[in-house]
């Protein structure tokens, strides 16, 4: 499928956005002026941290049997030594600290054995040099008065040395209520709520925040600050928002609840299925295309490729090799309308008005800047078509053992409320065409 989506000119070099030709032997592609990228498995890397050097060959041949196996793959030399190849690119370490884990985490995903990552090296100096800038935040403009909310507010360490909310000297993000004007302060001493892991420094995190608002309706100004307790407040950038409090706040994003709680599978299945109807519903002049974020080795757009064509994307250059691999030998009859290509989704290297669709599925709150997420895939959407956000967690439970593992293990982890959504949907231009919540699981069909 990727030598049909480039023979269209649909698939665009990241360096000089020009469409891309592969190459005779099918091992490479490129544009001209532009860098030449790589094809291995069946799978392109549009990523560029693996471009230039060849990883170390894989030594692992436990887990590289464990991981074929675990896909139904045959354990032939050939085999063994295509899984090796694309296992090789799990020990790649990319300038992108944020993609590290992700990278990494073939052998949870799998459920099997596998390589255990390195302990992160002790902090010897919690706390003494601390920058904090804060990042972004979605909490909408009207809130309900009197009322505890969870709202999430990203930060950046750009201090010196790791910060760290345990110990004897906790550093937590707490916040003030102001006036409007900013002249007067209503509430100081607002609720402190931790980081749930150490920063280093340059690292990012979204603090899941507890904020009571005031009892009387009004014009505020929402103002976040780190403290360190017992020490002091920590000065420079802070995160102001203008809010509204009233008494019933406009909802944001009205969605049917089912309260229905399914298991991971069964999840994704009712995905699929909104996903399906709304395919059936589309009058598309050719046969649909539908691009997939996150996808790995099972993208659940291959349940679609009876009608449509599919490029499935993932930053891990690994999970796409796996995933060719997969379709080329077990679910052979699907592997000619599915492309595997690594790349960074915030810039999906796609032409303009390429998509049909747009779909991923528990995919949206790992990114760390999910506005320009789909602000950008809205550029790669024909007109009249669809994105799909499914399967997303949509309650914060910052003490949930499932949040707190994958926070542990790099994993840039979030989750954000329904109103959260709401507006990030809002600021992407983005409108509600249909969906629901399933117990904390929302699917959201948007235009």
């Amino acid at each position: 499928m990727i030598h049909e989506f480039a023979a269209q000119g649909l698939i665009l070099c990241p360096k000089t956005r020009r469409p891309l030709s592969i190459s005779a032997d099918g091992a490479s592609a490129a544009a001209p002026g532009g860098p030449t990228w790589k094809i291995t498995n069946g799978a392109l890397d549009l990523y560029g941290q693996y471009t230039d050097t060849q990883p170390p060959a894989f030594e692992n041949e436990g887990f590289a049997r464990a991981v074929a196996k675990s896909l139904h793959f045959s354990e032939s030399p050939e085999i063994l030594a295509a899984v090796s190849q694309a296992l090789a690119y799990t020990t790649v370490t990319p300038s992108d600290w944020e993609y590290v884990a992700e990278i990494r985490e073939l052998a949870d995903r799998l459920q099997i054995p596998g390589i255990e990552p390195q302990p992160a090296a002790p902090h010897l100096d919690y706390n003494r040099d601390v920058k904090v800038t804060f990042h972004q935040t979605f909490i909408e403009p009207v809130l309900p008065l009197g009322t505890m909310l969870r709202r999430s507010v990203r930060i950046r360490n750009d201090g010196l040395t790791a910060i760290t909310s345990t110990g004897e000297r906790p550093l937590y993000i707490a916040y003030h209520w102001l006036t409007l004007s900013g002249t007067e302060f209503i509430e100081w001493d607002g609720l402190r709520s931790p980081m749930l892991v150490d920063l280093p420094p340059g690292g990012s995190t979204t603090v899941i925040c507890e904020i009571q608002t005031p009892d009387v309706a009004g014009l505020y100004r929402l103002q976040f600050q780190p403290v360190i307790e017992g020490g002091r407040w920590v000065t420079g950038d802070l995160l102001t928002v203008p809010v509204v409090i009233q008494q019933s706040p406009p909802v944001t994003l009205s969605l049917r609840q089912t309260s229905k709680a399914y298991d991971y599978a069964a999840d994704h299945s009712v995905g699929c299925s909104l996903i399906a109807r709304h395919l059936a519903s589309m009058k598309t002049e050719s046969r649909p295309k539908i691009l997939e974020i996150g996808g790995a080795i099972h993208p659940q757009s291959s349940a679609f490729t009876a009608t449509c064509d599919v490029a499935a994307i993932d930053i891990s250059f690994a999970m796409s090799q796996l995933g060719k691999l997969y379709f080329t030998y077990v679910d052979a009859d699907k592997r000619d309308r599915i492309a595997f290509i690594s790349c960074d989704a915030h810039e999906p290297p796609f032409e303009e008005k390429t998509f049909d669709g747009i779909v991923m599925f528990a995919a949206l709150h790992h990114f760390s800047d999910p506005k320009r997420l789909l602000v950008n895939l809205r550029r790669v959407l024909k007109p009249g078509g669809f994105i799909a956000v499914m399967c997303e967690p949509c309650v914060p439970t910052p003490g949930g053992v499932e949040y707190l593992r994958d926070l542990r293990k790099g994993i840039n982890e979030q989750c954000w409320t329904v109103e959260e959504h709401g507006e990030i949907f809002l600021l992407s231009g983005l409108r509600l065409i249909s969906g629901q919540i399933d117990d904390a699981s929302l699917k959201v069909i948007l235009s």
